[in-house]
Parts: structure tokens; C-alpha cells; sequence
């Protein structure tokens, strides 16, 4: 019985850590997208998207950078609605900006039933 509650903790630990290790390794991809593309950028323009990314959150900076990076219209969305409540997915998904031109491509939206 001691065994198996020995083994059951280890594999909690190893799930943990690999689990740490993944988030470490996307944060570390998401540095070296955001460095590569402000990299490219002129002068001004990086000076201000490095002061913005340093204040998005990390779960919203991947977004933003894609954005930045010009490799995807929905991550432009995706980014513009997260910064426009305060990076809250249940604030996006809760919109009551029913003026805004991407009210209806807001992200992070429940399936609608059919």
C-alpha cells in the first residue's frame, strides 16, 4: 500500500514538473518571437512595442506578438479585445461594446448551439 502512495506521489511530481517545464519552454518561445520581430522594426516603432509588451500578461503577450509579427488577423483580434478589457477572456467574451466594428469576431465566445 506504502508503494503505490510512493508511486501516485511521484507521478503527481513528475506531472508538475513537466507541467512547469511546458510553460517555461512557451514563455521562452514567445521571447524569442517578440525579440525576432521587434528586431525588424524601426526605431520608434520598437521603442513602443517593447513598452507594451512589457506590460501585457503573459498569458496575452503570445497574441500580441503574432499581432506584431503580422502572422495572424486573429491574433490582431484577439490581442485588440484582450487589451480593450484589461486581458480578462470572461470580460471579452462578456462584451457589451455592441458599437465595436469586431463585436462579433470577439474571441473566446461560447459554441453557439444550433
Amino acid at each position: 500500500m506504502r508503494n503505490d502512495l510512493l508511486a501516485e506521489v511521484r507521478a503527481e511530481n513528475l506531472a508538475k514538473a513537466n507541467a512547469a517545464r511546458k510553460g517555461k519552454d512557451s514563455t521562452k518561445k514567445t521571447t524569442q518571437l517578440l525579440q525576432a520581430t521587434i528586431s525588424g522594426l524601426d526605431a520608434s516603432r520598437r521603442s513602443l512595442v517593447e513598452a507594451r509588451a512589457s506590460q501585457i500578461p503573459e498569458r496575452s503577450l503570445r497574441a500580441y506578438v503574432r499581432a506584431i509579427a503580422g502572422k495572424s488577423l486573429r491574433s490582431a483580434v484577439t490581442a485588440f479585445c484582450s487589451e480593450c478589457v484589461g486581458y480578462s477572456r470572461k470580460d471579452v467574451r462578456n462584451c457589451t461594446s455592441l458599437a465595436c466594428p469586431l463585436w462579433s469576431y470577439r474571441p473566446f465566445q461560447k459554441p453557439k448551439k444550433v
